[in-house]
């Protein structure tokens, strides 16, 4: 499959896993009797202990899945490969990304200006995160609505 582009999905978005990793720490610092109202030197080690076996970035820890988007026969359809794992947690050590599904994304049509293709191959990925499987994901469309307004889609179409 000659794959174009690559969009992640998420367990959550990145403000509701910093407001989990948040109240984490305060968990931690309430167990050891400690405040981050504390004294920065009471509570270096902590901090260290916090930053070193807790904390994660969201980026590339948090993705629970693929959307890699191809042309097949005219058409921009899309591969989901996602987690195998049965609970979607957070933390978890072993990650095996299995295929999934596939979808249909939308058929070329010719008439389009390449603006127009690009926006409806956007309503499309909106439309597609709606649906059950992707219900409470995040899917992260922001290097995709970055860059695809720039590609020329007629063009690139054509030479599938």
């Amino acid at each position: 499959m000659d794959y174009f582009f690559e969009i992640p999905v998420y367990r959550c978005t990145e403000d509701k896993y910093h407001d989990e990793l948040e109240k984490e720490k305060l968990n931690l610092f309430e167990e050891c009797g400690r405040s981050l109202d504390d004294p920065p030197n009471s509570i270096k080690s902590l901090l260290a202990y916090y930053d070193k076996n807790i904390w994660e970035p969201w980026y590339y820890n948090q993705v629970i899945g693929w959307l890699r988007l191809f042309v097949l026969d005219g058409q921009i359809r899309c591969d989901y490969y996602k987690l195998s794992n049965k609970r979607l947690l957070r933390k978890m050590k072993h990650k095996k990304f299995l295929y999934h599904d596939s979808f249909l994304l939308m058929a070329f049509d010719s008439n389009q200006s390449s603006i127009e293709f690009f926006d409806e191959l956007l309503n499309s990925l909106q439309d597609l995160a709606k649906e059950k499987q992707f219900q409470g994901r995040f899917m992260d469309l922001q290097a995709f609505t970055r860059a695809a307004p720039h590609i020329d889609w007629l063009a690139f179409m054509a030479k599938k």
